[in-house]
């Protein structure tokens, strides 16, 4: 933007052409697809967040039939139900622990493949790592969906 009103400074007020914006107005033409690709991945998100709550709790229903007979001696003995909670909810950090690390590590070596094709393609400088905010999503999301699926039902 600087360099275009420098230009249109070195030309002066008398200069007697029109100025255009190609470029600008080519991106506005694009916004509409942004924001449905927006859309669609909010919607992505949310359908695997979803369906990782249902694996989560699936594998705790799983375990706990399994162990129903364990579990109602332990209450019979005093466990106090908090407790029990507790146990599943340790149980539920076994599963959550590998799939997290395994999740981002499939992850960043996917971020090194799009980053190659990107450049490759492009020219753009991409980061050879991911944004910080993908880990910390990343880490988050694997924490609260297991979280969730080990609560709400309990």
């Amino acid at each position: 933007m600087r360099f275009s009103e420098e230009i249109a400074g070195a030309l002066g007020l008398a200069f007697q052409g029109g100025y255009t914006v190609p470029l600008a107005a080519t991106l506005a033409q694009t916004q509409f697809i942004a924001l449905f690709l927006d859309q669609i991945l909010t919607a992505v998100i949310f359908v695997l967040a979803l369906l990782g709550a249902m694996v989560m709790y699936s594998l705790v229903v799983g375990d706990v039939e399994e162990k129903t007979y364990e579990y109602g001696m332990l209450r019979a003995l005093g466990l106090r139900s908090f407790t029990l909670v507790y146990l599943l909810g340790v149980q539920t950090l076994a599963y959550m622990l590998p799939g997290m690390l395994l999740g981002l590590a499939i992850a960043s070596c996917l971020h090194l493949v799009i980053r190659t094709v990107l450049t490759d393609l492009s020219g753009a400088v991409v980061p050879a790592v991911m944004w910080p905010s993908a880990w910390i999503f990343g880490v988050v999301f694997g924490m609260v969906v297991p979280a969730v699926a080990n609560l709400v039902p309990v």
